[in-house]
């Protein structure tokens, strides 16, 4: 879910989320807007099909140096980008609040599951006050993720907006 709270907008997805370090992540939303985001740890592809238009934008710039991509990734210098603090706001889980040193970028909440540390949620807050929570759940580890699955080949006749056409 993300939600812009200065401009009352709320727009609700689900889907699914694969991990596969370093830094190959994949999102496939099936409810809510359709939209597929690829990373293979040098670019990020935002396909979004109802617009025909593809997104290709260079790694380091659509995660900079912070958001749960770049942590889940185990990229350096997080506790220099972080202040962190723990709360175990009940038995079954345990919250850490990351708060960045850095006034222009965004904080994160990651809520582990206290006796796996199996991820359960993520909120992101943005310098802008935009708010993204996800919620994970039936979580797999150390299933063997094909590395194919972090390709992405553009549809034909889709509109490829890259970094240069963007000015991302």
């Amino acid at each position: 879910m993300v939600e812009v709270p200065d401009v009352g907008s709320r727009v609700e997805s689900s889907g699914r989320f694969y991990f596969r370090k370093p830094g190959m992540v994949r999102w496939e939303y099936t409810q809510g807007p359709p939209q597929t985001v690829v990373g293979d740890g040098a670019w990020i592809w935002l396909y979004q099909p109802d617009l025909q238009q593809v997104y290709k934008i260079p790694y380091d710039k659509a995660f900079g140096r912070g958001g749960l991509v770049e942590l889940l990734a185990g990229r350096k210098g997080v506790s220099g980008r972080y202040v962190a603090t723990m709360e175990k706001p009940d038995a079954a889980t345990v919250r850490i609040h990351l708060r960045s040193r850095d006034t222009g970028a965004g904080d994160l909440d990651v809520t582990l599951a206290s006796d796996t540390f199996d991820l359960k949620a993520v909120t992101v807050k943005d310098a802008a006050g935009s708010v993204t929570r996800m919620t994970f759940d039936e979580p797999l580890r150390n299933h063997g993720i094909e590395r194919s699955l972090f390709g992405f080949t553009p549809p034909a006749g889709v509109d490829i907006i890259s970094d240069s056409d963007a000015g991302f």
